[in-house]
């Protein structure tokens, strides 16, 4: 260990000795004693434990007022109020704002309140989400360039050796020795350059650069830099300026020369845009272009971001060299993925885009555990600029905060056993929490801050660090000069501003002349093919701490999902409650069924394949549109129907638009934050509710007027409401282009990449099993062959479809990634499955069977019957709103979703005590069970799109509602079997006791019980003996049959309800990923109260 790093060491500890000896208000919160002295001790610890290696500190050591980290809340809730919630209670220490606005003056960085949000705002355009992308070629060609120069020097050096830390090793002949971090910082600062200024320096080409050299003397990592920082923090600037010591000059002449140049470059730019000869879209030209700011603004807005433009990401890639040489398998792994996606840097006519990048999740995943493993800057310090309070407790006015980043970056509570472990695959898509690197906190990966302040930068970093690390590694092989330095204790370190090697890096290199032919070989294609992408590559909000701004444009998208989620459920819930009249018009009571039942048939088989596609392509619109389309059609032709065929017909094209329910609660939740999530469901549960109240009302009042025409006019009225949804859809949602790793194919080969042997083996096992069902006990009987081959064929083929997804594929229908292991992930994903399975149980009972019940016992017109149905619906529709906020409120589903079903369940034993007197009790318990179902769709559905990834969203939420519709499907065929037995038998001994009661000779009681059940009025007239007495007793006996019999369907539904409510407790916690990330914008969103940048 350097003699520094030792005194460094010394230093630390002897003040963490003084912590006792200070004033409480003078502590650190997040565990460090307070002010000047704490501040040192702690940048000197930090930097001491880097030069020796050894354990980064864990910070929440004990002062901090008494609280407890408990479970690791501790960590994240305080975080959260202190970078986010109360961000502007909690200021950059006096003494380091002096520090920096000495050297860059008032710059965004080093501001605070609302002259920091203003600075921010106006050079926000230059880092807009599209505009980093259309960076990305310049910062390949900027890569390349720098790669071609390093050939150049490696032939020049070759067989050359180089004594390092007085080492000297062998070199190859065809290896040679370089020192890496002056050429980082070169090509970074010329980049920056180019995209922040529209100005080459072209500093690559100059060893004594004057900016370049500015910049190094003020960011030597050396100990005269530390003890530079260290004093200033003492001494006031004005002061220690007039110390007689040669770093102190160096940095104030380097402070006059970063400026002077950048007064330059202003005023010629200034020059340039007075008289429009540029177009530029740079951070100086937004700056110019604003109005808001000074000259000397200007200024010192461009000295901070030259700086952090280039000097983060030159360290970035210094250390990114270090570990690739390390872990030489990572850097053949990574050579080998660049390769096979991406054209030689030699080949200098090729253009690569940013897509191209974000098609190697490896590198992506290499650029993160760099910057996790490795801090550019190991510490974030804040301090309490008023009275105020973290987690209730009370914190003093001038208390100062140190979060270290490093001891964040390798707590093993948040990162698991591996956290001090160098492993990129932790980042890579199919481990648990991916874009979190596996790990269990938003605040884990801090290397750009959090909040308000965080880096308005980090996409512009992200790409240049990518493109970098991918034309190096992808040109060179290399390893440390000094195989010692493998050691991390024999590498010397030291820290100015940043942390980095003290002398350098020397490395052997070897270029691959071949490279190109290298890069063919590795089939680019194919690669490609083999790859997903990373989310980066299209629009994304993810700013999680903050609260977006929402403006028309996603306003508008959820209107268009609103009318469709309504129209869906009209589609749905109109034909059924006056099914009886359809089949009498059509002359076909006995497949009337099939009526309602080719809706959900469509929507079980179709909706997988819709929405696996609709992930796959990430074509929601186009599929969206044209299945409403198909509705439309479907709608159209109904209202000519002769016979039942031509209705059933229609109602499967009908089924089309149906089966995109799975779609129409993806796009509303995917275009908005995360955590808003139960409250947009319970928006789209609304809309649901209306569907269902004014189908049958409009459907019955209708047919009341005319039983001929009324059903058919309503499905006129169901096709304009399809053709202004499709019109809606086709104007209000307007997603942007979202790229997937198939974007190269054409339509053939797309087609090719879906699960074609599990739809189809999903599509006829479904069909034929369902349609099995549905023939059993009403066309045919359950022993006919009819029946049993469809349902034994169905059942097979379901079977085979789930060894297939299970054995035979991973990529599928049922995605392996759905499967997580996790109780936060898969397990609540299949917990969510199995909910919704049963929800469908009980919505079904109701759905189907309250109708029956109301009218057997309470009405028989058909305007009625719907309007008793309407208590489900208006509760369901008023109470869905108060769960939607009270989980998106706590950040949690599990309560709510308890109490939906339970109250569901209860409304369920309700109706299962029903009586034939009781007819306000019915519509009591129908609003008691709307009132419990006003929760489990939403918050089902939000548990399954908050515990899968985005690239599976709409796949997931088809298989679930797949689910239900099986459900549906199955146990309607369950409650008709056994309410067709029980009435069987109920019917006829019921009347039959009945009637002889009231005085009914025996010898005409079989004739009175048959024309009594058919309904036959004048046949009970002529029944022999009969009077009104026996009439009324005989009515009154079928009725309590009807009643006895009907309430097995909900005695048979209530014990699923009891599972689902234990089982609801067994979901996962969810809070984390509840958070203000949106996973597919409409529109580039910003922070809403703070104006913040994200891309």
């Amino acid at each position: 260990m350097g003699t520094f790093a030792q005194l460094c060491a010394i230093a630390g500890v002897t003040s963490f000795l003084s912590i006792g000896f200070l004033p409480q208000h003078q502590q650190f919160l997040l565990g460090s004693p307070g002010y000047v002295l704490a501040f040192i001790q702690y940048l000197i610890l930090e930097i001491a434990l880097w030069g020796v290696w050894g354990t980064a500190f864990s910070w929440g050591n004990g002062r901090h007022y008494g609280m407890k980290r408990q479970h690791g809340r501790y960590k994240d809730d305080a975080l959260r109020e202190v970078l986010v919630t109360k961000c502007y209670d909690f200021e950059k220490p006096r003494p380091l704002s002096r520090l920096a606005i000495h050297f860059f003056g008032l710059a965004m960085p080093f501001v605070e309140g609302d002259r920091h949000k203003f600075q921010r705002k106006m050079v926000a355009p230059a880092f807009a989400f599209k505009h980093i992308k259309d960076l990305c070629p310049t910062f390949w060609d900027m890569s390349a360039e720098i790669v071609s120069i390093l050939t150049e020097e490696v032939k020049k050096g070759a067989g050359t050796p180089k004594v390092t830390n007085g080492n000297l090793s062998p070199v190859a002949p065809d290896q040679a020795v370089l020192e890496i971090v002056k050429w980082w910082k070169a090509i970074t600062l010329d980049i920056m350059g180019v995209a922040g200024m529209g100005q080459d320096f072209k500093s690559r080409y100059s060893e004594d650069h004057p900016l370049k050299q500015a910049y190094f003397n003020l960011f030597r990592p050396n100990w005269e830099a530390a003890y530079s920082v260290f004093a200033r923090l003492v001494v006031p600037v004005w002061a220690f300026k007039y110390i007689p010591i040669k770093m102190n000059s160096v940095m104030e002449e380097s402070r006059k020369t970063i400026r002077d140049n950048c007064l330059q470059l202003i005023r010629t730019k200034s020059a340039q845009l007075a008289k429009n000869e540029l177009t530029d879209l740079d951070i100086l030209s937004c700056a110019i272009q604003s109005g808001g700011f000074t000259e000397q603004g200007i200024i010192d807005e461009m000295t901070i971001f030259l700086l952090a433009g280039h000097e983060s990401t030159s360290v970035a890639m210094t250390w990114a060299t270090y570990a690739l040489s390390q872990y030489p398998e990572v850097q053949t792994r990574l050579r080998a993925e660049v390769r096979a996606n991406l054209p030689s840097p030699s080949e200098s006519n090729t253009k690569v885009t940013s897509l191209d990048i974000e098609h190697i999740p490896y590198l992506t995943a290499v650029c993160n555990e760099v910057m996790r493993f490795y801090d550019v800057f190991a510490w974030t310090f804040r301090e309490a600029v008023k009275d105020t309070t973290i987690l209730g407790q009370k914190i003093p006015k001038g208390t100062k905060l140190v979060i270290p980043v490093s001891a964040v970056h390798r707590d093993r509570k948040i990162w698991g056993d591996g956290a001090d472990s160098f492993n990129p695959d932790r980042w890579m898509p199919g481990n648990a929490n991916p874009s979190l690197g596996g790990a269990s906190s938003n605040f884990a990966f801090m290397a750009f801050n959090k909040g308000p302040r965080t880096c308005i930068g980090e996409s512009f970093a992200r790409a240049e660090f990518a493109c970098l690390l991918a034309a190096w590694v992808g040109r060179f092989e290399f390893e440390l000069n000094d195989p010692r330095e493998l050691d991390d204790k024999n590498y010397e370190l030291a820290g100015g501003f940043t942390i980095g090697p003290v002398n350098g890096l020397d490395i052997k290199e070897k270029a691959d002349n071949n490279d190109t032919v290298h890069h063919e070989q590795a089939g680019r294609d194919n690669m490609k093919l083999a790859s997903p992408p990373s989310l980066d590559a299209n629009l994304v909000y993810d700013n999680d701490e903050e609260e977006p701004e929402i403006h028309t444009r996603t306003y508008l998208a959820l209107v268009a999902m609103f009318t469709l989620n309504l129209v869906q459920v009209l589609a749905l819930q109109g034909p059924p409650a006056v099914l009886s009249y359809i089949g009498k018009d059509l002359n076909d009571p006995v497949r009337e069924t099939w009526v309602p039942n080719a809706l959900s048939l469509v929507q079980a088989v179709v909706a997988p394949v819709i929405c696996s596609a609709s992930d796959t392509f990430q074509a929601r619109k186009s599929l969206l549109v044209g299945c409403s389309l198909i509705s439309f059609i479907g709608a159209a032709i109904a209202p000519g129907s002769k016979d039942i065929y031509r209705l059933i017909v229609a109602q499967i094209l009908i089924g089309f638009g149906f089966a995109t329910v799975p779609l129409a609660y993806c796009v509303p939740s995917e275009i908005l934050p995360k955590r808003w999530r139960p409250m947009v469901q319970a928006g789209m549960n609304v809309a649901a509710a209306l569907g269902a109240c004014i189908g049958p009302l409009i459907v019955g009042a209708l047919t009341r007027t005319n039983s001929h025409t009324g059903w058919r006019n309503f499905y006129w009225f169901q096709m304009a409401l399809w053709g202004i949804t499709a019109l809606g859809i086709f104007l209000g949602y307007r997603p942007p282009k979202r790229h997937t790793r198939l974007d190269h194919l054409s339509f053939t080969q797309k087609i090719g990449r879906l699960d074609l042997p599990g739809f189809a083996l999903l599509t006829a096992g479904l069909a034929l099993f369902l349609t099995g069902l549905n023939l059993g006990g009403c066309i045919f009987p359950w022993q006919a062959v009819e029946t049993l081959s469809t349902l034994i064929i169905g059942l097979v083929l379901l079977i085979a479809f789930g060894i297939y997804e299970w054995l035979f594929t991973k990529t599928g229908i049922l995605h392996h990634d759905l499967f997580v292991a996790g109780k936060d992930t898969g397990h609540t994903f299949a917990i969510c499955v199995g909910l919704m399975f049963i929800e469908g149980i009980l919505l079904f009972s109701y759905i189907i069977f309250y109708p029956v019940l109301t009218t057997s016992l309470f009405e028989t017109d058909a305007f009625l019957l719907t309007a008793r149905e309407q208590p489900f619906w208006i509760a369901a529709g008023l109470s869905t709103i108060p769960y939607g906020y009270v989980s998106t409120k706590l950040r949690n589903i599990k309560g709510p979703l308890f109490v939906g079903f339970l109250l569901m369940t209860a409304g369920i034993v309700g109706l299962a005590t029903v009586e034939p007197s009781q007819s306000t009790n019915a519509v009591i318990f129908s609003g008691l069970a709307g009132i419990g179902f006003g929760a489990p769709l939403i918050l089902i559905i939000s548990g399954v799109q908050l515990s899968t990834p985005h690239h599976l969203i709409a796949t997931a939420t088809a298989v679930t509602t797949s689910f239900r519709a099986v459900a549906a499907t199955v146990f309607t065929a369950i409650y008709d079997a056994a309410l067709s037995n029980r009435l069987a038998s109920y019917i006829p001994s019921y009347i039959a006791a009945g009637a002889r009661s009231a005085g009914l000779p025996i010898s005409s009681i079989t004739e009175f019980v048959g024309a009594l059940a058919s309904d036959n009025a004048t046949g009970v007239a002529h029944v022999p003996g009969v009077n009104p007495l026996i009439v009324a007793a005989g009515t009154a006996a079928l009725k309590q049959a009807s009643a006895d019999g009907i309430r097995v369907v909900f005695i048979i539904a209530v014990p699923f309800g009891a599972v689902a409510c234990i089982t609801c407790f067994f979901i996962g916690d969810l809070r984390k990923v509840m958070n203000y990330h949106v996973d597919a914008p409409l529109e580039n969103l910003h922070a809403k109260n703070h104006h913040s940048v994200t891309a």
